[in-house]
């Protein structure tokens, strides 16, 4: 953050994005997304990295607007509701241009002490949702070793089979998060995130 940039150690703010990985050599497509804390411009080129452009404003930038007009009604309804910031608005338009049918993301989430509570939509075709309910316990307030986040993500990988994710997606939102959480479906399934 611009008001931190000489303390010691420098003060990071991180930020939801949303951002497209090469299948063919796993490295991260370089996109732009505004700060929602500062309101400045990075360019995002790393899992977990930006560069900070010296500016507030983007024309080129895509809004939810943008977005909006090429998602289904009933898709874009669901994601207004719950107020979901532009990355998930990308993510669900990603979803829908490629055909991705069962992926889902989390539309919503509350935290409750150490558990978080929320809704994980699945979009099982353009037309076709399915809602459920999520609660998860943060394993890192549990376990503080690095030995459980290596765990974690591996677990996150084997399981990531089932429900039609690639590893490098479930490993991709473990690092975005820094924290190793289960999620918990009400019929008693789980996954990682």
């Amino acid at each position: 953050m611009p008001q931190f940039k000489n303390s010691n150690p420098v003060v990071f703010h991180r930020f939801l994005v949303f951002s497209e990985i090469d299948t063919a050599n796993g490295l991260i497509i370089p996109s732009y997304a505004q700060c929602n804390n500062c309101g400045v411009i990075h360019k995002i080129t790393e899992i977990g990295r930006s560069t900070v452009l010296k500016k507030e404003n983007l024309n080129a930038l895509l809004t939810i607007d943008d977005i909006k007009s090429s998602l289904p009604p009933r898709l874009a309804s669901i994601l207004e509701q719950n107020d979901c910031a532009l990355p998930y608005w990308q993510e669900a338009q990603f979803i829908i241009q490629n055909g991705l049918w069962g992926r889902g993301f989390t539309v919503s989430q509350e935290r409750e002490g150490t558990t978080i509570i929320g809704k994980y939509i699945v979009i099982l075709g353009e037309t076709i949702y399915d809602i459920k309910p999520f609660e998860r316990e943060e394993m890192q307030a549990r376990a503080g070793a690095g030995l459980l986040d290596f765990q974690a993500t591996m677990e996150g990988m084997d399981e990531s089979v089932t429900i039609n994710e690639t590893p490098i997606d479930s490993l991709a939102k473990i690092v975005a998060d820094k924290q190793a959480s289960k999620v918990k479906f009400a019929d008693g399934s789980s996954i990682m995130v």
